[in-house]
């Protein structure tokens, strides 16, 4: 973005201050008629008063000097007054225009888009529109109007220096012609480095805890390092290229100012023009050049903060996934039903999520949607929840298409409890009160009691006013939990949507909360995402997702009769037992058959091998195992979520999968020593069940024909696979 085009984008935020606007206007108009006015009284002064020594024009000279200077003051003080809050206004409606704008972004864009890059177009990119807009009016907009009137009085003093004087505009300009656009392209990419640098800051503050851990501090500082590198190549770029901006443009304005010097005292010399008019016309001349120059040195600013702007506007020119109407009628009270109807989601082309998906969901039901990670059923639940539209076909609320509805009106009669309810840093009472925020204190003690949380709130030294901390940190997951549950409750949703709302808690405080939510499911309708199948039971009815398409519905018991995808999960699940507080796990001998490798094992050596398993718990945010380790036991996730990651050609690694409770990896490692192909990372506090190579290799020992058959069937297995993954959903790995 050329300094022109920036100048012309950015005087767009002014448009709702017209008089201030024109008051700045008028205040530099009268500012430029007193600095064309001082030398024309200079020249009158020479000419007509002091040559001739004539005191009565000497006496009206000064005196009109005098009075022009309190005028001029006078208007340069409310220009700077009303100005200086034109300014903060404009920047204030910048702030909060994308405050507001990114209220309405889709994930989609927080995906693309790190935390750090996005505080940094709040801070350094608005910092240098900030910049901009506090040194316009002495740097800019003053200039550019002193260079208007400057000419007037030039061709009005004399016409032939007038047009020699109009050199300076070549030489003003040629080296912004040539550097400016080197010197935006190093302002974009500081500012590209700025943000980078920011991410990595804001990174490794999260992740403390995992360079403690793992003794990552001179690696992350090496990364760091790096980064602060880019970012100052790219500083001295754009300092070299602003400096040479300024430098080109100056050594031309004084090579000009030397020869109207000489020509200006040849022709006085020759009596062609008067003293007085010369000393006029170069003193006007010389300011002139100055304002040129402060013109030239104000690009450099203009040239840096530009990229900024570009940033900002990136930002705002991000389109919404649900476009709201305000002409739409609001959505009438819920009656009968929620229907998908042939929803199919595609963000991207070849990129299908949801394909044909059909469902309803009756007023008053109770209703989970299940299925293996990335197999849609979350899609389906933002899709009803109109976190986006669907590509093709319609989310439906008794007929009503949401998006020919104002969305306000749907967010009223429902509520959603997320697997990680973001809490403010602000009180227990003002949290729930978020729900609604014209609810009562009875309106919220009355949520509070029906998420079973009032006597804990009692409990507190502050009660209702008692912080919760960052992001709920001084609450435990439960409580946190229960006081999302309350702030959608304060509303009294006749939808309730519940998105993983106890995954990440421990068995006993999940148990609890799914108690307290299927108490509170009565008289509402509850649609649930869950990968933990044992909450589906007492559901009026569940649906089955799998790749991106609705594979199968009915209630807990159908299902199981049906011996479909459900039953394949439920099986998977059955047989592995949690405590409440998540320190001891089981499996059942019946479980182990679903192994490859175990399945040969007779029941007696069954048993004695799930009495060897032993519980490991892990906290969230850990890594169990890294990609490229030797492998030396087989993990099974009793109750938890990980993500799978593996390294790209770059080395930086990506997620390939999820896995969740009564999915394993590792199970190869129980023959021989096999190095890790992935890194399994937790998304969620976890516990597993663990066997080690040697406790099995003794168990094979009491059976040399079992291992042999065993060795036998893998030895198939690796050459048929040709590959040995390391996780499995179903046993095999």
């Amino acid at each position: 973005m050329s300094p022109l085009t920036y100048v012309v984008r950015l005087t767009r935020w002014f448009r709702g201050h017209p008089l201030a606007v024109s008051a700045v206007v008028g205040c530099l108009v009268v500012d430029m008629a007193f600095n064309a006015f001082v030398p024309m009284a200079f020249r009158r002064l020479i000419d007509d008063a002091i040559t001739p020594r004539n005191g009565h024009v000497l006496v009206q000279v000064l005196v009109a000097l005098g009075i022009a200077t309190i005028v001029a003051t006078a208007a340069g003080l409310l220009s700077d007054f009303i100005y200086g809050r034109l300014s903060s206004g404009v920047l204030s409606d910048i702030r909060q225009r994308m405050f507001d704008h990114i209220q309405t972004l889709s994930p989609a864009f927080f995906q693309r888009h790190s935390s750090g890059d996005i505080a940094a177009r709040y801070s350094t990119d608005l910092g240098g529109v900030e910049q901009t807009l506090q040194s316009w009016i002495p740097w800019g907009w003053k200039p550019a109007f002193d260079v208007i009137g400057y000419n007037i009085v030039l061709f009005t003093v004399d016409w032939r220096l007038a047009l020699l004087s109009q050199l300076l505009w070549p030489m003003v300009l040629l080296g912004p012609r040539f550097l400016a656009p080197r010197a935006s392209e190093a302002a974009d990419e500081r500012k590209i480095s700025e943000a980078a640098l920011l991410s990595a800051v804001d990174e490794a503050t999260a992740g403390r805890h995992v360079v403690r851990a793992y003794g990552l501090e001179r690696s992350m500082s090496e990364r760091f390092a790096e980064k602060v590198r880019v970012l100052m190549h790219a500083a001295h770029r754009g300092e070299f290229y602003t400096s040479a901006l300024e430098r080109s443009a100056g050594i031309g304005i004084l090579l000009l100012q030397i020869v109207v010097l000489g020509v200006g005292a040849s022709m006085a010399f020759k009596g062609t023009i008067s003293i007085g008019s010369l000393a006029a016309f170069y003193s006007v001349f010389t300011s002139l050049s100055a304002a040129l120059l402060y013109l030239a040195q104000y690009s450099t600013v203009l040239i840096n903060s530009a990229a900024g702007l570009v940033r900002i506007e990136s930002m705002l020119a991000a389109s919404t996934d649900v476009p709201d109407n305000p002409d739409a009628p609001d959505l009438p009270p819920f009656e009968h039903e929620i229907r998908l109807r042939d929803a199919v989601f595609e963000p991207q082309p070849s990129r299908r999520i949801l394909d044909d998906v059909s469902l309803t969901v009756r007023r008053g039901e109770s209703v989970a949607l299940v299925g293996q990670s990335g197999s849609g059923k979350s899609t389906v639940l933002n899709a009803m929840m109109r976190t986006f539209d669907p590509t093709s076909g319609s989310v439906e609320i008794d007929g009503h298409d949401l998006r020919t509805v104002s969305r306000k009106s749907f967010v009223a009669q429902s509520a959603v409890v997320f697997q990680d309810s973001f809490l403010y840093d602000t009180t227990i009472r003002e949290n729930v009160r978020l729900g609604r925020l014209d609810a009562t204190d009875a309106d919220v003690e009355a949520a509070c009691r029906q998420a079973e949380l009032h006597e804990i709130i009692m409990a507190m030294p502050r009660g209702y006013d008692s912080p919760v901390g960052e992001r709920g940190g001084l609450l435990s997951g439960g409580q946190k939990q229960r006081l999302a549950i309350a702030r959608a409750l304060v509303r009294d949703p006749q939808i309730l949507f519940l998105d993983e709302a106890t995954a990440s808690l421990d068995p006993g405080t999940e148990a609890a909360i799914n108690a307290t939510l299927a108490r509170l499911a009565r008289d509402r309708t509850v649609v649930a995402v869950t990968h933990r199948l044992a909450s589906t039971v007492r559901c009026d009815r569940v649906f089955v997702m799998n790749n991106g398409r609705l594979a199968e519905s009915g209630t807990h018991a159908e299902l199981l009769a049906r011996n479909g995808d459900y039953a394949a999960l439920w099986r998977k699940q059955d047989g592995i037992y949690t405590s409440n507080d998540g320190a001891r796990a089981e499996i059942t001998p019946e479980r182990l058959r679903q192994f490859t490798i175990i399945s040969m094992l007779d029941d007696d050596m069954l048993r004695e091998l799930a009495g060897q398993f032993v519980t490991e718990s892990v906290a969230a945010d850990r890594d169990v195992v890294v990609e490229g380790d030797a492998g030396d036991k087989v993990y099974i996730i009793a109750h938890g979520r990980v993500d799978v990651r593996k390294r790209d050609e770059s080395g930086e690694e990506i997620s390939v999968g999820r896995l969740e409770d009564g999915d394993n990896f590792g199970e190869l490692a129980l023959l021989r020593n096999t190095p890790r192909s992935a890194t399994i990372h937790t998304l969620s506090p976890c516990t597993f069940l663990t066997l080690h190579r040697q406790q099995f290799q003794e168990l094979l020992d009491q059976a040399p024909a079992v291992r042999a058959a065993i060795l036998a069937q893998e030895a198939v297995r690796s050459l048929g696979s040709g590959s040995h993954p390391i996780v499995s959903a179903s046993g095999s790995s």
